[in-house]
């Protein structure tokens, strides 16, 4: 069985200011692959914390360039704004 952990997050811009989170100044692909893979856990959806780290994205898009079957990336988007379908468009060429 396929196991994917429906939300992860990448960053490198400080720690978090949410004290749920892991009180680390950067966590990276690197980690979460070593953690998915004492885990068990076969790919993940990157969720970036853009709210603390402005560079989220850009990890984010590195990490699925470089492992596109372990990592996806949460898009956030209006849905009731006609831009919004380019957006995707634009999205989806991105990480190939």
């Amino acid at each position: 069985m396929r196991i994917v952990d429906a939300q992860v997050r990448l960053w490198s811009g400080g720690k978090p200011a949410n004290l749920r989170h892991r009180q680390v100044p950067q966590f990276t692909k690197d980690d979460v692959l070593k953690e998915m893979d004492e885990a068990g856990v076969n790919a993940a959806i990157i969720h970036p914390p853009t709210s603390w780290d402005p560079n989220a994205n850009a990890l984010a898009i590195e990490a699925a360039r470089l492992h596109p079957d372990r990592f996806a990336i949460l898009g956030n988007f209006p849905l009731d704004t006609p831009e919004s379908r380019a957006l995707i468009g634009g999205w989806t060429k991105e990480s190939r």
